[in-house]
């Protein structure tokens, strides 16, 4: 076989030798001339726009040019064309799709094939019109990550082929291929494969072999991960990954990096960065490294002399934003009170406790908050909200305060919200993130309070057990698609096989933490077997999905959505804000780490 590229990546030509044989000939040239001699079946030739020069597209050619190429293909020459600027009729005919607008660049749009959604994140398509030929797959808007497709104002033809498999043609720069963006990894290795081993006879396997080779996944996982290295990998995170603009920490921290592009989000949450210091401090302090608590020390003082906490006592969201949350003072509660614990510096305690009385003062008649307000003061009379969602962490944080009125007001948020549980108030995401946040405030409690919770928390976990899969992690259930700028990471309708790693797995992984080590006398009739064993699973969950990667903002990170059907990170990304590929600090960073700390003896976030 005789193989011509014209154009393209030096990624995909070296794809293409890969599948040469030794001994035949591989020829690369930017002559379009050349392509006219390249006639009869023992010709392969791949005609596409220098995409390293700034190429997008390959202009119209004569009338002339185009017969001949009808030509070569008639004599049995296979040739793959990309992004063609076929503009009019007769030049559309031989490549069987007309171009009927501008490029386009594609965030969030995906291709559909044979009726699984291959993500096209970072890609540029043309917008056409069939002509001939059989339609391979489109360009779609869609619901999900598998096979729910809802219909959108558009449908662009994307590859095509002719009857005899001779010539493939594409409107989409499908060559131009970066295993970081076209997601999942494994759908687009095997259209890969089927693609070109259709076209040049090359079996199927050496194809997949060849793009392994030349593409490899850079969001590996971590079989074998113990726990030290779990947590030894997440702190080196946070200082490779470019979140901390000053190594000691005097800077403050940003808050993650996107979904959108992998790229850093610069501003300050106050919740990330109070978390992360704490969990640096704790680190520190279990494992004699004084330098990380400095650093997780200098992180929460930043903050603090900026003025993060307010003259009531609440945390504002974020650095450059009046607005608080319930949920959010509640891990910054957390966070000051782990702070003081391994380092006794009063000036964390203060502000734990100013925090806690701002908590109680914001909470109505009912025992209740309105979740969250943007201004200068608590709004009078506003609604409350009944969704746990806002009060897992805070019920955590006052448990541990050791005074009876934060234990009271705990639990009286913990009983009016059981009075409806699960019929409370609907949150944007699944109902996994209100059954996390639910079953870590019962844990709190239990473990706390002296009361006993032992049925509502058994209730929370055959929920949950009957989400868990086989690997460890936990399901999503349905999304809710509502007019909100945020969603969830999973199919519309739940059938895929979707773990949300920030907003699911997280919590439950703390809450479980917390219910295994009741003491003996507060276990009452909690099924501590199913505690021990959705633990089990869930931990190894976690330690063997822990990223490794060459590529420094992912390496011992865990990316927000986990696919366990394809057993690859990958999800639903209609979330602008915390996507399916984000890797937020505090939330997962933090949190998880604790935990497998905690295993060791180091101090609890919760107890």
């Amino acid at each position: 076989m005789k193989w011509h590229v014209w154009g393209g990546t030096a990624k995909f030509r070296a794809f293409l030798r890969e599948l040469c044989v030794e001994g035949e000939e591989f020829t690369v040239s930017r002559d379009l001339e050349e392509l006219l001699s390249c006639s009869g079946p023992e010709h392969v030739c791949f005609l596409l726009p220098d995409y390293e020069a700034g190429e997008r597209s390959i202009p119209c050619r004569s009338t002339a040019w185009i017969n001949a190429v009808r030509s070569l293909i008639a004599s049995g020459t296979r040739l793959y064309v990309e992004n063609y600027a076929a503009r009019d009729y007769l030049h559309a005919e031989l490549m069987q799709a007309q171009v009927m607008g501008n490029f386009r660049h594609l965030f969030q749009e995906y291709i559909v094939r044979d009726g699984e959604i291959l993500q096209a994140r970072d890609g540029f398509f043309f917008p056409g019109v069939k002509r001939g030929g059989r339609l391979e797959a489109l360009l779609t808007d869609c619901v999900g990550t598998n096979r729910v497709v809802r219909e959108g104002s558009y449908s662009f033809p994307v590859l095509l082929k002719n009857a005899e498999g001779t010539l493939l043609s594409s409107l989409a720069d499908l060559s131009r291929f970066d295993p970081l963006f076209r997601r999942p990894f494994g759908r687009w290795e095997k259209l890969f494969a089927e693609l070109f081993s259709g076209l040049t006879g090359v079996p199927p396997e050496r194809c997949r072999v060849a793009f392994e080779k030349v593409f490899p996944d850079p969001v590996a996982l971590s079989p074998g991960n113990t726990p030290e290295r779990l947590v030894r990998r997440a702190l080196a995170w946070h200082f490779r990954a470019g979140l901390l603009p000053a190594p000691e920490g005097s800077e403050g921290m940003f808050e993650m990096i996107q979904s959108a592009d992998l790229t850093l989000r610069r501003n300050l949450r106050t919740d990330a960065t109070l978390l992360t210091g704490a969990f640096f401090a704790s680190a520190g302090t279990f494992l004699h490294e004084e330098r990380l608590v400095r650093t997780g020390c200098a992180l929460a003082d930043f903050l603090l002399d900026r003025g993060i906490q307010r003259p009531d006592g609440l945390c504002k969201w974020m650095d450059n934003t009046p607005s608080v949350w319930a949920s959010d003072c509640g891990r910054d509660g957390l966070a000051l009170w782990q702070l003081h614990k391994v380092t006794k510096e009063e000036r964390y305690r203060d502000a734990a406790f100013r925090l806690a009385d701002g908590l109680l003062a914001w909470l109505a008649a009912d025992g209740l908050c309105c979740g969250t307000f943007s201004g200068p003061r608590i709004p009078e009379g506003a609604k409350s909200t009944d969704n746990p969602v806002f009060y897992g962490e805070m019920a955590a944080f006052l448990f541990q305060l050791g005074e009876e009125k934060y234990t009271q007001a705990a639990l009286r948020a913990l009983r009016r919200i059981g009075e409806k549980f699960p019929q409370v108030a609907p949150f944007g995401f699944s109902g996994n993130f209100t059954f996390g946040r639910w079953l870590l405030m019962l844990a709190a409690a239990q473990y706390h309070s002296g009361e006993d919770f032992s049925g509502k928390i058994n209730d929370s976990l055959a929920f949950f057990a009957a989400l868990q899969e086989p690997c460890g992690g936990i399901r999503e259930t349905p999304i809710r698609l509502e007019k909100h700028p945020e969603a969830g990471i999973a199919m519309g309708d739940g059938s895929d096989c979707i773990a949300d790693l920030l907003y699911c797995n997280n919590f439950v992984l703390n809450a479980l933490s917390i219910l295994r080590n009741l003491p003996s006398a507060r276990r009452g009739r909690i099924d501590c077997g199913a505690v021990e064993k959705m633990y089990g699973k869930l931990r190894s969950f976690w330690l063997e999905r822990q990223i490794s990667s060459p590529d420094p903002r992912l390496d011992g990170g865990w990316m927000r959505a986990f696919d366990m059907g394809s057993g690859e990170y990958y999800g639903f990304d209609k979330d602008l804000d915390w996507g399916a590929y984000c890797i937020m600090a505090g939330w997962v960073m933090g949190f998880v780490p604790m935990v497998f700390l905690e295993e060791r003896g180091a101090r609890s976030f919760f107890f």
